[in-house]
């Protein structure tokens, strides 16, 4: 049966939408490229709107209407004044498409921009200012300067939905090239509240709002986007994109947008995850400087000592590879580096990240008792006790160096003169699990667990029908829109890790340790 472009559009119109069968249609429509009926075209936008943003699949029907007005002139006059005939959100959100392939062909739609601009409805201002961010004119500047002047704040707050506001940064952001007073508008849009305008600047950074010719303006915007909410975590991800070029040529950028982020979000942020691909993108890239940042911010607040913990637990690959820098730990006076290895202890919760970072400072202050000691002691009690497999891996420690080797012989030995003495201890079966035990608190456990589950579950409409397993002997299969799925067998996965011992035997002494090295200051340390 040949496909039929008005039989497209009235079965839209007429019938209930099968998602599938429209993605298909709406391909062979694009290759038909015929528009007979503008009125009955027109009066499906709203349809397509709905469909587009659930699919986000608008881009190529707007790419579509751009080529087909530019292939099409009298057709497309004509859906233009239909649209024109039929205001609304809808009709008007392919308006610019088709006024931006008509531009191709020369046509002049200066007036027309100013008077949406000029009008009581918020789409209508918004097309206008994405005409005149995409559409070549004569005099460009007078149409920005007049276009400046109609735009009043206040104005928009009355009549814009959100996503005009990111029309508006747009159209500023776009021009500021050719008009750098538009630096101060910009400005005034950052003081709106909206995730929109947050989205906008972020795209603009390095495109628009460029380091070299605009670094008060980009500064101030990276500082602004420091502020973006937590749950925006695709503006975050654009920010890795746009930020991109920094991590090697200037990593100052980088640790303008964290600090900044760090001052306004923490210590009420329960993590760093937002901030996750750029971290490993900084890491990977300019690792050097990576690891200044952590030797300084280890140094600095509480809730800088907060940011390394959290940026520990984002660090992909690479973690164990943490280091602190070389440079710094030359520089630092004995009250620094121990308050250092103090908060190494605090902060960063990962014993592979802290065995590496003190050893660094043992190995840099073997002139140094006073720090030997400290450092010492602190990977005997902190490291060693809780992580005895330690052991093993600093006996596999190679240096050339004897005052280094001496001293790490002695922690060892210390080590294991604990845990032998340890071994010989009785065993008493009081605190001996026996199974019975651990079967009655298994129970318990996923008793709560499943109590939790039953809580947070959300309702489905397929409560109503009874639930079904697909066996065959010892595997399982399902039923899927594509047929039978392959028979599969459940697998015994097993993992393991090392726990902290002291963890287990005194919980709260070491969370109160803990808390004590993260909040000591200097002066404490130098009255202690």
């Amino acid at each position: 049966m040949m496909f039929s472009p008005e039989d497209f559009l009235s079965n839209l119109k007429e019938n209930p939408i099968d998602k599938h069968q429209f993605w298909r249609d709406i391909n062979k429509f694009y290759k038909e490229n015929k528009i007979q009926d503008s009125q009955l075209f027109v009066s499906c936008f709203s349809i397509f709107n709905e469909l587009f943003k659930t699919d986000y699949a608008s881009g190529q029907f707007y790419t579509w209407l751009e080529k087909y007005a530019e292939s099409n002139l009298k057709s497309a006059e004509e859906i233009k004044s239909e649209i024109e005939r039929n205001p609304s959100r809808d009709t008007y959100e392919f308006w610019i498409s088709i006024v931006f392939g008509l531009s191709k062909l020369g046509k002049d739609f200066e007036n027309e921009i100013i008077d949406n601009i000029k009008a009581n409805d918020g789409y209508k201002i918004s097309v206008g200012l994405r005409a005149a961010t995409i559409i070549d004119s004569k005099d460009k500047l007078s149409l920005c300067e007049t276009i400046d002047a109609l735009i009043n704040l206040d104005r928009c707050k009355e009549l814009f939905d959100e996503i005009d506001w990111a029309y508006l940064m747009n159209f500023y952001t776009h021009h500021l090239h050719r008009y750098p007073k538009f630096d101060n508008r910009i400005r005034e849009l950052c003081e709106i509240d909206s995730s929109y305008i947050y989205s906008a600047l972020a795209r603009a950074l390095n495109s628009y709002i460029e380091l070299g010719k605009n670094e008060e303006l980009f500064y101030f915007s990276i500082k602004h986007l420091a502020r973006t909410p937590l749950e925006y975590s695709g503006i975050y991800n654009t920010l890795n994109f746009s930020l991109d070029t920094y991590f090697e040529s200037d990593p100052e950028v980088i640790k303008c947008l964290l600090e900044s982020w760090i001052d306004y979000h923490l210590p009420s942020a329960n993590g760093m995850e937002v901030l996750e691909h750029l971290l490993n993108n900084f890491n990977d890239k300019n690792p050097k400087y990576f690891h200044l940042l952590i030797s300084n911010w280890l140094l600095k607040s509480h809730n800088y000592g907060l940011a390394v913990q959290f940026l520990i637990s984002e660090i992909r690959s690479g973690r164990d590879a943490l280091k602190l820098d070389v440079n710094l730990l030359e520089k630092l006076n004995e009250p620094d580096t121990i308050l250092l290895t103090l908060r190494i202890i605090g902060f960063a919760w990962d014993k592979d990240v802290i065995y590496g970072m003190l050893l660094q400072i043992l190995e840099s202050n073997l002139d140094s008792q006073e720090v030997i000691n400290n450092t010492a002691s602190l990977i005997y009690s902190e490291l060693l006790l809780n992580y005895p497999s330690l052991i093993k891996r600093l006996k596999e420690e190679k240096t050339s160096n004897k005052i280094y080797k001496s001293i790490i012989d002695q922690i060892i030995a210390r080590a294991d003169e604990y845990f032998e003495r340890l071994s010989g201890l009785p065993v008493y079966d009081e605190f001996k699990p026996s199974d019975k035990r651990l079967i009655y608190y298994n129970k318990i456990q996923f008793k709560g667990l499943g109590g939790e589950a039953l809580e947070n579950r959300k309702s489905s409409f397929l409560d109503f029908a009874d639930k079904t397993q697909l066996r065959a002997g010892k595997g399982f299969f399902s039923k899927t829109e594509y047929g039978y799925s392959n028979v599969m067998e459940p697998k015994r996965i097993s993992h393991s890790m090392e726990m902290p011992r002291l963890e287990f035997i005194d919980p709260i002494g070491q969370q109160a340790k803990r808390l004590h090295f993260r909040y000591i200051s200097k002066d404490e340390l130098h009255n202690s």
